[in-house]
């Protein structure tokens, strides 16, 4: 039996598949890195885990700033509720208005969000370039 040699084409196809499985294999090492690095450290479920998330996530230390913390975030939280529901029903309310937080509050955290009072200050939209 006579065996042909493979062509330029084949051959860089060969490598291609090679190299695929090679980054892939790579990449897979290193999400199963992080995955094993990771520290689950607001614990959710355990006792404390409320007061760990807000001081992970919003640096509290102390009952009194979580406390100060969970008035301003539901605020925020519920006026950003309301702003999408205003946006896409009535237009824009406020060309101001923003979330102020990087992290949303816990549900748990939104009990008595019906005593939030909203005022909306319309301002100006910004110009393109800015």
């Amino acid at each position: 039996m006579e065996s042909r040699s493979l062509t330029e084409v084949e051959k860089a196809e060969i490598v291609d598949k090679l190299a695929k499985v090679e980054v892939k294999k790579q990449m897979d090492a290193k999400q199963q890195e992080k995955v094993e690095k990771y520290q689950d450290v607001v614990q959710f479920g355990n006792a404390g885990w409320r007061h760990r998330y807000y001081s992970t996530k919003f640096f509290v230390r102390s009952q009194e700033q979580m406390a100060e913390l969970q008035v301003k975030i539901r605020q925020a939280y519920v006026e950003g509720l309301a702003w999408v529901f205003a946006y896409y029903y009535k237009g824009c309310v406020s060309w101001e208005w923003y979330y102020p937080f990087h992290y949303a509050p816990h549900a748990a955290d939104l009990v008595n969000c019906d005593k939030v009072v909203i005022n909306w200050n319309m301002g100006q939209p910004l110009c393109p370039l800015q």
